[in-house]
């Protein structure tokens, strides 16, 4: 049976709610009932070859009963510290070679996803049957705040899709802003853009959290559009929106965040995108990646302190390791997770210690604390060679390398996952 407009907007309906709800059955003692579901894989690791000293990123996803916990393999052996749902395998020398798998647990079961082969091959290339992967010279493809007003008592801003690889027929965002800040007044404080045909504008689902609740607004938007059939097929604008300013003193700071950003190309699928961050006081914007947010495929560095002589990372490959260098892939986001406190930790420029990097791409710079998080999404634009240290230790440093990471080449004929299953089959 073939979906109209309608059923579409009512699945997508039905799907974005979840970003602000949780769900369940209530049993007879009015207390919630929730199934409990061992893991599933939505997304296996994907065979590739690559070449000497390129990056490549292995990612999978599972779905089921959360948390779900992540660990990865290669031949068959446990890689320590990788236990996230993404695998940055960077400056690939030919002992990379193998076959990677994940394992994917939580208190129900636990499920071993595909394996997936990667080859890395010479500079000069091989004589295998490869099929060109393409797209490491494209542009990001995500969605992009930009502010177009802000007088009085009165900040427009817009959202456009950019870098569009594929025609689209359905997204969904998330917007979230400073509620002590800015306010959506009513429903006509929100339209749809030029890119969406008029005869969808009035299907576009819109949720100020909570419930469309104007009066007690929590400081989210929940957006959501979809149909069977492709209605974007160019880069443009998809909605804008008009806040009041509630306090204008702290207009100069406040932060506007699209994230958990999807699209749909065929009605079926989707994909996560980049999102984008708008500092409304200098207009200016940075991307936030597709991972923002997401537990399971952010990296994770659990940062301790060796005396006052060295930083300790746990996590990303890392096992008590004393100021390592981070080799971090653009569009990623990694989170420095603080174990105690005396020792703020900084992302710096080059020139390392006592010169902080001030660039959007971190928020958190320089806290202090056990359990503070200092977080960090490199973009295209961010230089190539950073640092980070201690302010109050200065032999407590490391470098930062920013990379790009490649898409890799298809080897024809070897094994690649099934969807949805945890083996393998071989492509005909």
């Amino acid at each position: 049976t073939k979906l109209d407009s309608g059923d579409v907007t009512r699945v997508l309906k039905s799907s974005v709610r979840l970003l602000g709800k949780t769900g369940g059955t209530t049993g007879g003692g009015g207390t919630p009932e929730v199934k409990k579901v061992a893991p599933r894989f939505l997304l296996h690791p994907r065979s590739r070859v690559m070449t000497q000293g390129q990056t490549y990123v292995f990612r999978a996803q599972a779905t089921g009963t959360q948390p779900i916990r992540y660990q990865w393999y290669r031949n068959g052996q446990l890689l320590a510290g990788r236990r996230s749902s993404v695998l940055v395998k960077s400056r690939l020398k030919s002992s990379d070679s193998g076959t990677y798998w994940v394992v994917a647990q939580n208190e129900v079961g636990t499920v071993r996803s595909g394996g997936a082969r990667l080859t890395v091959r010479g500079i000069s290339g091989g004589g295998r049957s490869i099929t060109k992967m393409g797209g490491d010279g494209a542009s990001l493809e995500q969605a992009i705040l930009s502010l177009k007003e802000k007088s009085g008592n009165k900040v427009r801003v817009a959202v456009s899709l950019s870098g569009l690889k594929s025609n689209l027929s359905g997204t969904t965002l998330e917007l979230s802003y400073p509620k002590d800040v800015l306010k959506l007044a009513n429903e006509a404080s929100h339209r749809a853009g030029a890119m969406v045909p008029e005869l969808m504008k009035n299907t576009v689902y819109w949720n100020v959290m909570p419930e469309n609740d104007y009066d007690n607004q929590e400081g989210r938007l929940v957006f959501g559009l979809g149909s069977a059939a492709e209605w974007a097929k160019a880069d443009g604008q998809l909605a804008e929106l008009e806040f009041e300013v509630l306090n204008a003193s702290g207009l100069a700071e406040a932060e506007l965040k699209l994230t958990n950003v999807e699209f749909t190309p065929d009605g079926f699928e989707t994909r996560p995108v980049a999102g984008s961050r708008l500092i409304v006081g200098t207009g200016a914007q940075k991307p936030v990646g597709a991972d923002y947010g997401k537990a399971h495929a952010e990296v994770l560095y659990k940062v301790s302190a060796n005396g006052n002589s060295d930083y300790a990372f746990d996590g990303g490959g890392f096992e008590a390791e004393n100021d390592p260098e981070l080799v971090l892939v653009e569009g990623m986001t990694y989170v420095f997770e603080l174990q105690g406190s005396g020792h703020p930790f900084h992302v710096g420029t080059a020139d390392g210690f006592g010169n902080a990097f001030g660039g959007m791409e971190v928020e958190g710079n320089g806290l202090d604390g056990a359990g503070k998080r200092v977080i960090f999404m490199p973009s295209a634009d961010t230089p190539r060679t950073l640092s980070y240290y201690s302010s109050l230790d200065s032999q407590m440093v490391g470098q930062i390398s920013v990379v790009k990471a490649s898409a890799g080449d298809v080897d024809e004929g070897i094994s690649i996952p099934r969807e949805g299953v945890g083996e393998e089959i071989v492509v005909e």
